[in-house]
């Protein structure tokens, strides 16, 4: 099994066998970006196809760092020669597909995955959901297998409807709540 530094070893042979059987999946995986585009992510997703190579290509070079990463059994150091991930921008109209890309293109890696409507979002929590909350949610579709989950899916519908508004006094999804969301894509340490 795949050693796996800078995490916590899976504590039972269930979680040991799922996080073998992944990396197996993930190490299978061949395809260059046209074979996602055309075998993979065209057959659901109609009528965008300049979104659907962008996505295919965003795609592959996830699982080309997470494949190289399981290789060299280092999973938490960025990995040289191969672009970091970064957020990708989805824009569209309702109804366009944004969310089922998402979601196919997870599939296809074999990830996890969580689509979060940001309008529930608040800066604590205490009302409605905290940046927190998204990662939580990605943790639990992972089973609890932190490696997994850390190379996850997440998408943010509605991200165009967080922001601060001109209060005077508590403004509780607003200016605290962009804050929280910009750490996490920025990849700070949510509380």
């Amino acid at each position: 099994m795949a050693e796996l530094i800078g995490d916590p070893r899976p504590n039972d042979d269930r979680a040991a066998a799922r996080v073998e059987e992944w990396t197996k999946r993930v190490l299978s995986i061949q395809d260059l970006p046209e074979d996602i585009a055309t075998r993979g992510l065209g057959r659901h997703v109609i009528g965008q196809d300049e979104a659907v190579q962008a996505v295919s290509v965003l795609l592959r070079q996830h699982i080309r760092r997470l494949q190289v990463a399981i290789e060299n059994n280092v999973w938490t150091l960025p990995t040289p020669g191969i672009r970091e991930a970064r957020p990708t921008l989805l824009i569209g109209p309702s109804g366009s597909g944004k969310t089922l890309l998402v979601t196919q293109a997870a599939k296809i890696a074999g990830l996890p995955s969580a689509i979060h409507d940001l309008t529930a979002l608040t800066a604590t929590g205490w009302v409605g959901m905290s940046a927190g909350d998204l990662i939580s949610t990605l943790v639990t579709r992972s089973e609890g297998i932190f490696p997994i989950s850390k190379w996850a899916v997440l998408g943010l519908d509605e991200i165009d409807k967080t922001r601060a508004h001109d209060t005077v006094g508590v403004d509780v999804g607003g200016r605290g709540a962009q804050q929280s969301l910009l750490a996490l894509v920025g990849g700070d340490q949510i509380e």
